[in-house]
């Protein structure tokens, strides 16, 4: 069976012949085992049978405004992405700085125009797609609608916004959404992607949940989630597949509704739990995800990683959910994480 095979099986509740898996490597992560294991030209995908390749183009509303460098101030790099955002970011590091955002006052927003949908540059810098769907199953990427409007007035502005000016935030969340809709549609044509879906990424969940509150997401969001999904399903988009870290539970009924039929990565820090989850949706949501990066899979005991994985296996073997975490870092040791493969290996075989 094919990766593609295998993970589409799964997300229409039938049986694979093994569950298919999803585990996303930091790159100290895949030092550490190469460096372990003395294997410099590993491939981690092919090493631990990876299933899942997600393909994104650049969405931002301003391809034009991009410039990698404006200026240099000692150790720091200053840039403006093609969301019109001017950072900061330090030399090898892995976090940003927001410097300048694009509407920096509410009054400008009839002023700013995005940029088409069908720019060349937004769909370029990829891999050989042909090769990549011979390998994978492959699903395409596009941001949601609350982290991607936060990006055009700033994180701390735009919560303040939602608070204070909510009809605003649903205008410009609106349009932020139709231009999102424009690039998933250009991206599928070029891509053929329509018989795998969609990914939403929209990190809107903490470990105590979501970072606003449900009634907020219902009047601002919840609209474009579902005029977004609508147009992506009309188009004949297969799956509809939804991420956000944390616990987002507060608004899972919301996003089904609006026709997400996955969710990513299922956290277990943030009390989301693959049975529970199972049971209280059955056969309307899928899973990929459930497995414990931040506190098993790093000091976990062998029982401890054994049962965390035994029990997502158990809710898997009828389909529904593909086995995976958020990511795997370099605080996760090398024998841990090639015990829980070995006990993938062993015991998610269908």
């Amino acid at each position: 069976m094919t990766s593609k095979e295998r993970i589409i099986k799964t997300l229409n509740f039938e049986k694979p012949d093994r569950i298919g898996r999803h585990h996303l490597y930091w790159e100290e992560f895949e030092d550490n085992f190469k460096k372990e294991k003395g294997m410099d030209e590993a491939n981690l995908d092919d090493y631990f049978r990876e299933d899942i390749y997600i393909l994104y183009p650049d969405e931002g509303p301003f391809p034009s405004k991009e410039c990698s460098c404006l200026k240099m101030d000692g150790n720091s790099i200053y840039q403006r992405d093609t969301w019109g955002r001017i950072i900061r970011k330090k030399n090898n590091a892995k976090f940003i700085e927001v410097v300048e955002t694009e509407l920096k006052d509410k009054s400008d927003i009839d002023r700013m125009a995005f940029e088409p949908a069908d720019i060349e540059s937004r769909y370029s810098n990829i891999p050989d797609i042909n090769q990549l769907k011979q390998r994978y199953c492959v699903f395409l990427k596009i941001g949601g609608f609350f982290q991607r409007t936060s990006w055009l007035r700033g994180e701390e502005e735009f919560l303040v916004d939602i608070a204070l000016e909510p009809e605003f935030v649903k205008e410009l969340a609106s349009r932020t959404a139709d231009h999102i809709l424009g690039i998933g549609l250009e991206a599928l044509k070029r891509w053929d992607l329509y018989d795998t879906g969609v990914w939403l990424f929209d990190d809107i969940g903490s470990n105590r949940g979501t970072v606003i509150s449900p009634a907020s997401f219902e009047g601002i969001f919840y609209p474009q989630y579902r005029k977004v999904i609508s147009g992506l399903k009309k188009a004949g988009v297969n799956k509809i597949l939804f991420h956000s870290d944390g616990n987002i539970e507060g608004i899972l009924d919301m996003l089904v509704d609006a026709g997400v039929n996955v969710i990513n990565p299922v956290e277990p820090r943030s009390g989301m739990d693959v049975a529970k989850l199972r049971k209280k949706y059955g056969k309307k949501l899928c899973m990929i995800g459930g497995a414990d990066n931040i506190n098993i899979l790093p000091r976990g005991s062998r029982k401890e990683i054994e049962d965390m994985t035994i029990k997502i296996l158990d809710v898997a073997k009828d389909g529904g959910v593909v086995i995976g975490v958020h990511s795997v870092g370099p605080d996760i040791p090398v024998a841990n994480y090639e015990y829980y493969i070995n006990l993938i290996d062993k015991y998610g075989v269908f």
